[in-house]
Formats: C-alpha cells, sequence, structure tokens
C-alpha cells in the first residue's frame, strides 16, 4: 500500500485535483442516489396506501353531461362482492384555503384532512396505523385524530386540541402515514367535515332565496337540502375492499356493475407515480453518467501521465523480471486507490450535507418528511462504482504499461 500511495505523491496536485474530481462525481451520485431512494421508497409506500382501495369518481359523457353519482350507482356498487364498505370522500385542506398565506396551494404540498366515516376505519389498518390514542368511534363531533409528522411539527399530543379549519378539535389519537404529501394528516368525523364543507354554499344559496321567494319559506331547510343532494351527487367515493380480496378485480367488477362512473384501480395509480420516477430516474442518470465520464477521463489522465514518467522504471522492473501481469496489477491499485480516495471523500461531503439540508428541508415542508434518503444500500453501491470506476479507468493505461519495450525503453531514456 506505501508504495502505491508514494507513487501517487509525486506529483500531489495532478493526483489531488484527479481525487477531487472523482469525489465530486460521488458526492454527485450519492446525493442523486439519496433522492432516487427517497422516489423508490414513495412507490411503495404509494402500493401501501393504495393497496385495497378504490376510488370512483364522476365521468363525463361524450355529449358534456356529468350524470354524477346516483344512490342507486352506490347501491350497485354496495353490491360487488369483495366490496367491504363504500362511503363518499371528502378531502379538505387542513388550514382552510388562504390564498394570500399560500397564493400556490395547489401546487404545493400542505396539510389535508379527510372526513371519514369512523366503522370504516379498520379496513385502513394496511395504510393507517395507530400510534397512540384511540380511532375515531360512532358520535364523535369535534374529535379528531392526526398523523405523527404534523403532530411532531405542531408540538400535538394525545389529551390536547389541535386547530383543523380554524375550530378546535379534541385530539384522541396518533396514527403514522406513508411519506406522500397526498396522504391527509388528519381525520374527523365524514358528517363533521360535510357539515364544514356545505356551510358557506348553503349560506349563499340561503341569502339567494331570500331575494326571489315570499317570506314564509324555511330558507335554512331548503338550502341544506338542495347542497346536500347536489354534493352527495356530485361526490367521488372511497371503495375499501375485503381483506384478501384482489382489489383490481374488484376494481374491473365495479367497471361492469355501474359503466356510467370512472374506477381508478389502486395499479393505475401505481403506474402513474412509476412512471414519473422512471422518469426522474432517467434525468438523474444522465446527470450521474457525465459526472462520473469526467472523473474516468480525470483518472486516464492521471495514470497515462504517470506511466509517461515512470517508463524507465517500468523498463527496469520488466528487465529484471516483472511480468505483463504485475504491471498491470500495480496500476490497476493505484487507480483504484484514487477511486476509493474519491468515494471516502466525496461520500462523507454528502452524507454531511444530507444531514445538514435534512432538517431544514423538513422545516419548510409543510406535509412530508425530507427527499433524501441515504441507506446503507446506496452507500455500498456508491463504494462499490467508486472502485470500479477507478479499476476501469485504469484498464487503458495499465495495458498500455504493460506492452512498453523494456529494451527501447532503457536505450531511449
Amino acid at each position: 500500500m506505501l508504495p502505491l500511495v508514494r507513487s501517487l505523491l509525486r506529483h500531489k496536485v495532478r493526483t489531488a485535483l484527479t481525487v477531487l474530481g472523482v469525489a465530486i462525481a460521488i458526492f454527485t451520485l450519492l446525493v442523486l442516489g439519496a433522492l432516487t431512494e427517497y422516489l423508490h421508497g414513495m412507490v411503495d409506500d404509494t402500493k401501501q396506501y393504495v393497496a385495497g382501495r378504490v376510488h370512483v369518481v364522476t365521468k363525463t359523457s361524450k355529449e358534456g353531461v356529468n350524470p354524477a353519482i346516483r344512490d342507486e350507482t352506490v347501491a350497485r356498487i354496495r353490491a360487488v362482492p369483495g366490496v367491504a364498505s363504500v362511503q363518499p370522500q371528502l378531502v379538505l385542506l387542513l388550514d382552510g384555503y388562504d390564498l394570500e398565506k399560500h397564493p400556490l396551494t395547489f401546487l404545493t404540498p400542505v396539510p389535508l384532512v379527510e372526513g371519514l366515516d369512523p366503522e370504516t376505519l379498520p379496513h385502513l389498518s394496511r395504510a393507517l396505523v395507530k400510534e397512540e390514542g384511540r380511532w375515531l368511534a360512532r358520535g364523535d363531533a369535534f374529535h379528531a385524530m392526526v398523523s405523527r409528522r404534523i403532530a411532531t411539527k405542531r408540538n400535538l399530543r394525545v389529551g390536547g386540541t389541535v386547530t383543523i379549519r380554524h375550530r378546535e378539535y379534541d385530539l384522541v389519537g396518533i396514527y403514522h402515514v406513508p411519506d406522500l404529501p397526498i396522504v391527509p394528516d388528519a381525520i374527523v368525523t365524514y358528517d363533521r367535515l360535510r357539515e364544514d364543507y356545505q356551510k358557506p354554499a348553503r349560506e349563499q344559496l340561503r341569502d339567494l332565496l331570500a331575494e326571489v321567494l315570499p317570506r314564509g319559506f324555511d330558507l335554512d331547510a331548503m338550502a341544506a337540502t338542495f347542497v346536500g343532494k347536489l354534493e352527495s351527487s356530485a361526490s367521488n367515493w372511497t371503495v375499501l375492499t375485503v381483506e384478501g380480496t384482489d382489489p383490481d378485480a374488484v376494481a374491473d367488477a365495479i367497471r361492469r356493475a355501474a359503466p356510467e362512473v370512472a374506477v381508478v384501480a389502486p395499479r393505475e395509480l401505481v403506474t402513474e407515480v412509476e412512471k414519473a420516477l422512471r422518469l426522474l430516474t432517467l434525468i438523474m442518470f444522465s446527470v450521474g453518467a457525465v459526472s462520473s465520464l469526467v472523473a474516468a477521463l480525470l483518472i486516464i489522465n492521471t495514470m497515462v501521465m504517470a506511466i509517461l514518467e515512470r517508463q524507465k522504471e517500468i523498463g527496469i522492473k520488466v528487465a529484471v523480471g516483472a511480468s505483463s501481469g504485475q504491471i498491470v496489477r500495480e496500476f490497476l491499485l493505484e487507480s483504484a486507490l484514487i477511486g476509493v480516495v474519491g468515494a471516502v471523500i466525496g461520500t462523507s461531503v454528502g452524507l454531511a450535507s444530507i444531514a445538514a439540508v435534512n432538517p431544514w428541508i423538513r422545516s419548510q415542508l409543510d406535509t412530508g418528511e425530507t427527499i433524501f434518503l441515504v441507506t446503507p444500500r446506496l452507500v455500498g453501491l456508491v463504494f462499490a462504482f467508486a472502485i470500479g470506476l477507478g479499476t476501469a479507468a485504469g484498464a487503458y493505461p495499465a495495458f498500455r504499461a504493460a506492452r512498453l519495450d523494456p529494451v527501447r525503453t532503457l536505450r531511449e531514456l
């Protein structure tokens, strides 16, 4: 090892620049790899979260007519074998809609709250895992559950209160969810959230009716009935499947039973996420390939220059009996050592950078945790790649050195 180090230190600046180039390439690969690991984890989390869920939404016909989802359609869906429950889906912004505070609300991830029927919560055990307190129960009004990530960020505890859409709720439970922006960070009963959702529309309609109808009508009841019918017929619905059944097969059965609605199966959601992942992976691979190419060229240049400067040394070694294999091995080890040192520096800086950036990212996100995930597999692959890169880049100079004619080399020098 010491002879290899001494050989590389003959030209300290050149070797240092080469190592720095390799370190930059490894740093880039580590950061991009950490982002890729997070994205792959997101795919796995998406599969877990959507498992057993089928989404049913309204579908506009070719004539531009939206028939909405009627009660008879819901009844046909409930009758499909493998369906455990069917309920309207209502997901709203946890903190309400504030355009001044979040002008790009629908472009940036913000915390969400979902209204659920408490009786359906046991069917969501594959996606939501209760960590503290209890699940919502029938009869709960101003009670809520929140995710662990939002509880940590807002310092919420079971037994305390949480503000949801400008109202105070008693916090009865904390659950764990996958690190996905689309996953709601709070759960309240469907009826409670629906009441808040419909209230502005009811008040507007009541004021409108007051202007056109004579006195004597129960405007509140009329507005409530109209808005309730309109909202219930236009809502998206979530279908939970029976444990052990194939949700995609259930989705196909729902399409046959209710062709007038659009059915989104879990496999289709996962496919869309995987498409986006493949595109991002291709972009990151391209950036990493360019960085690796630059590092390889630096190693090749360094080793070729070393061979030119050490021709006499190589000729003497061959003249005293060194084999071509020994010459090749010597230069391959030198180039591999450059890769290892560059990997150590690049990986160390990369890990330190991610460790420093992750808390800042976490503080900037209203939902989710971070976008960089470092795993032992990633670190191992980065080191293996660095060693392989150094060895491969040193192959040409090494074989070139082994082919030198010792007699001609000694005569010329």
